[in-house]
């Protein structure tokens, strides 16, 4: 039976809809970074605490407008406004989901275990949406907003529970790496090949593999306690960091060097192709 117009054009395009790697990635980390944002802000309609980092970043963004010379300099009596601090903090909420999407789909994404399918694409979001949540807990969310290692600080601070922070962040995060991974979706056109398109096979690789990942995310974990030692609480218990200013200042930057060798593990080729290279 001969193919209709539209299946051959289906067989030409490796991300169904484009040929271009750069397009697929862009659209799927917008659309990644969107839909988490959205339920993020949607958990306090299940008891959950709202992961708003639209409003996590405006408050980062005031607070360092404050602190600039130049042109961009806001007096410490100049209040902004609510409508520019949240934009302004969506702005580069927003700027940080895509630059990681893109990161994923140009330089991460052909490192993982698994062949291309869409089964195995969504997994590999999601280990990439996990790699971020590590990432977050053990460096961004301490050294950026003062909530200790994996929320030590905000979880006794506010009475919120430093177990239901980890696990709404890592939700959102799954979330992120879920719709990243289902937006971008290379398969393979090849006839009779086993990646082809709406297949939900899931032939992730090699144990080893996966246990490389593993061992780059504790090696990420390890760095983001590196960091931590240059820790302090204020009066309230709440978290803050010296990590930028003093003793601490040697701490964190030890740890995040420890991190990044994490991540490179965690999200390099595996260690048996490297091998074979040689």
């Amino acid at each position: 039976m001969a193919k209709t117009s539209d299946e051959m054009i289906d067989m030409q395009r490796p991300y169904t809809w484009t040929d271009n790697r750069l397009i697929a990635g862009l659209v799927a980390a917008i659309g990644a970074t969107f839909f988490a944002t959205m339920f993020g802000e949607w958990f306090f309609a299940i008891g959950w605490v709202p992961f708003s980092f639209n409003t996590l970043n405006a408050e980062v963004w005031a607070t360092n407008f404050h602190n600039l010379s130049g042109f961009f300099a806001v007096t410490a009596k100049t209040a902004l406004s609510p409508d520019f601090t949240y934009f302004l903090g969506m702005w580069a909420h927003y700027s940080q989901g895509i630059v990681f999407g893109l990161v994923f789909t140009m330089l991460v994404y052909p490192n993982l275990p698994g062949k291309m399918t869409t089964g195995n694409n969504l997994v590999k979001g999601l280990i990439w949406g996990w790699t971020l949540w590590i990432v977050s807990s053990s460096f961004v969310m301490p050294l950026l907003y003062g909530t200790g290692f994996w929320f030590s600080y905000w979880g006794s601070a506010f009475g919120l529970g430093q177990a239901n922070l980890i696990f709404y962040n890592f939700v959102w995060h799954s979330i992120y790496g879920f719709v990243l991974g289902m937006f971008f979706s290379p398969v393979s056109k090849m006839s009779g090949g086993t990646g082809e398109a709406g297949q939900m096979k899931m032939s992730m690789g090699s144990a080893s593999h996966w246990g490389q990942i593993v061992l780059g995310w504790i090696i990420l974990i390890i760095g983001g306690w590196i960091s931590s030692i240059g820790f302090t609480t204020n009066a309230a218990g709440s978290g803050l960091t010296n990590a930028w200013t003093g003793a601490g200042q040697a701490d964190a930057a030890y740890g995040v060097i420890v991190g990044l060798i994490g991540l490179i593990v965690a999200t390099a080729p595996a260690f048996k192709k490297w091998r074979m290279m040689k």
